[in-house]
């Protein structure tokens, strides 16, 4: 605002000393409303003119808007630079220019002007925060060697936290979060031009790489679709290998058959998905080695059952038989 504000006092200023041979210390405004002249209508002049703004093709608000144009130079040539155009209106103060013998002028640019809060609006005539801007928004460097654009925010305890396009000097095609004042080198959270999100690692080589523990409430797996899941091992012609067959393995190979070694493990790591299966594999083939185990005590009860009963009835008949 204050520049804003600056800008103006100056053009008055400099309006009012630099009208030759005139007794009025005021610039007097012309209605000419319904005329977009072109930019070299005019030399070695400032024009002040009321102005429809549909008329201007000014962006901003409201019917009417007040027009300065400054033509420095002659309209016949472009030696000695561009003239320039304010145009005001209820929606803000806009910026174009051009060289003289151009046959229009330039894009409208605003020009930022804060609100009596000190709010600045972009796109937007109330502006809600200090800056607010209504579209999008771009900050940064199209060069290669730039490397990083930051944005820096700052909270009341005195911690500055960075988001940067770019991980600060390791790789320009990547998004990074850093807390700024402690760690300057190390995010807290990054994603590669692969999309590969990292939280505390800068090189993800997944979609999701933590380097630290993660607390969670449920892990939910289901992307893999259909999912192996092992319930073929109550199928009628699964062949379930023998007790025998599987302590022959764990014999020579000191671990289960299907579930991979510890050095396997430490060395490719551990598939939780994967490894879920398997062990609900393993817990089926139990269930079912239980099942057999029960059938089997079953029928060996029975049998103890008849040999209890026969040795009472043994018992009984030898009883009798020495009283005799």
């Amino acid at each position: 605002m204050k520049k804003s504000l600056i800008l103006l006092t100056l053009l008055t200023i400099f309006v009012q000393n630099n009208l030759s041979a005139q007794a009025a210390n005021y610039l007097t405004i012309s209605d000419t409303r319904n005329t977009n002249e072109l930019p070299n209508s005019s030399a070695h002049s400032i024009k002040a003119d009321f102005k429809l703004r549909s008329i201007m093709g000014a962006p901003g608000s409201g019917m009417w808007s007040a027009n300065l144009t400054f033509s420095p130079w002659v309209n016949t040539d472009n030696t000695g630079g561009k003239n320039y155009q304010l145009n005001l209106n209820e929606g803000g103060l806009f910026y174009r220019n051009a060289y003289p013998l151009d046959p229009q002028w330039g894009n409208w640019q605003q020009i930022l002007m804060a609100d009596s809060n000190g709010n600045v609006g972009i796109g937007t005539p109330s502006a809600s925060y200090k800056l607010d801007v209504i579209g999008s928004a771009g900050i940064g460097s199209e060069s290669v060697n730039a490397n990083t654009t930051k944005i820096f925010l700052k909270n009341p305890a005195g911690k500055t936290w960075a988001i940067s396009a770019g991980a600060n000097m390791i790789t320009e095609s990547s998004f990074s979060i850093y807390n700024w004042t402690d760690n300057q080198n190390s995010p807290f959270f990054h994603m590669d031009v692969n999309g590969n999100i990292g939280i505390g690692t800068v090189a993800p080589d997944t979609k999701l790489a933590v380097n630290g523990t993660i607390h969670t409430k449920e892990v939910k797996v289901d992307l893999q679709s259909p999912m192996s899941v092992p319930d073929y091992v109550f199928a009628n012609d699964y062949k379930l290998k023998s007790l025998q067959e599987v302590e022959d393995f764990i014999k020579k190979n000191k671990h289960l058959p299907e579930i991979p070694s510890a050095r396997e493990i430490e060395k490719n790591g551990l598939m939780l998905a994967a490894m879920n299966m398997h062990l609900l594999k393993k817990i089926e083939e139990l269930t079912l080695y239980s099942i057999e185990q029960n059938k089997k005590i079953d029928v060996q009860t029975k049998e103890i059952e008849t040999l209890k009963d026969l040795a009472l009835r043994v018992a009984k008949i030898e009883n009798e038989l020495s009283k005799k």
